[in-house]
């Protein structure tokens, strides 16, 4: 667990020194939007942290770790998204006006909080239907287990036949129908029947 962890730290530090060399070697201006975009930016390389941490970091069990690959998808989406959308930004910051370029950083990043808080929930749900299905099922064994005790117990025939058949139940099978082909009469065979019978 502890070095799954500092792998996706460490792949977070890289991309924010990516995004950091890139953003101050590229000869940009630095306008009132290229700040902008430089802070929504570096704030969504930080938000991969919390990302993977909801996503991987949340259940214990690795089934519930398998439900947030969707959660850590889409942080990875608005990341490249929101790195376009911001380089974009710094390159045209003496063309686009600032509020142009923050009503888009801001749109995209409440997109990105909804898809997150639906995704959680839909795995919170998920698993709240599998923990029901696997309680179900350990139910049912155990009243499975009383039976087949009984039933090593019993001595009526019948009772125990009865108990046999519930802790082994067999698939029913739809009954096959048999159909006999009718006996195919020709002509010529009516033809004598009736003549024998005027005769």
């Amino acid at each position: 667990m502890k070095k799954n962890l500092v792998r996706e730290l460490v792949l977070v530090a890289l991309a924010l020194a990516v995004f950091l060399v890139l953003a101050f070697v590229i000869p940009f201006e630095h306008t009132k939007l290229y700040w902008t975009a430089f802070a929504f930016s570096l704030f969504a390389v930080l938000m991969q942290v919390v990302t993977i941490g909801l996503a991987f970091h949340k259940g214990e069990t690795y089934k519930s770790k398998f439900y947030g690959f969707p959660i850590a998808r889409l942080g990875v989406i608005y990341l490249i998204v929101q790195m376009l959308l911001g380089f974009l930004g710094m390159a045209l910051g003496d063309r686009v006006p600032l509020w142009c370029g923050a009503l888009c950083y801001v749109l995209l990043f409440a997109a990105f909080v909804v898809g997150l808080v639906g995704a959680d929930a839909a795995r919170e749900v998920v698993e709240s239907q599998d923990e029901k299905v696997k309680t179900a099922q350990g139910g049912m064994l155990l009243l499975q287990s009383k039976a087949a005790a009984l039933a090593g117990a019993c001595d009526d025939a019948e009772t125990k036949n009865y108990l046999g058949c519930f802790c082994n139940p067999k698939p029913r099978r739809s009954p096959v129908r048999v159909t006999t082909p009718k006996p195919k009469t020709t002509s010529q065979s009516s033809r004598r029947i009736s003549a024998t019978v005027t005769r």
